[in-house]
């Protein structure tokens, strides 16, 4: 059974995940989304990357930002 999360812990571990170069499919393995969490997949990466507002992405790598690194440290178990 999947560990309980919000959304909001959700978006923090694949903030991490991207930065460290994993692909978006594996995240989700590690994380046992199933079809019915890839719109909140969708959506936790989409608002992550809004206007370079947690993470940005440059030359297909992904960083996080200063204000996605405050994000994360307040999120992260």
């Amino acid at each position: 059974m999947p560990e309980k999360r919000s959304p909001l812990q959700t978006i923090a571990i694949i903030c991490i995940k991207l930065e460290q170069g994993i692909s978006e499919e594996k995240i989700k393995v590690d994380l046992d989304l199933d079809e019915y969490d890839d719109n909140l997949f969708s959506f936790c990466v989409e608002f992550a990357l809004e206007n370079n507002f947690l993470i940005k992405q440059e030359k297909g790598k992904y960083a996080i930002t200063n204000t996605g690194k405050e994000f994360v440290s307040a999120f992260q178990s």
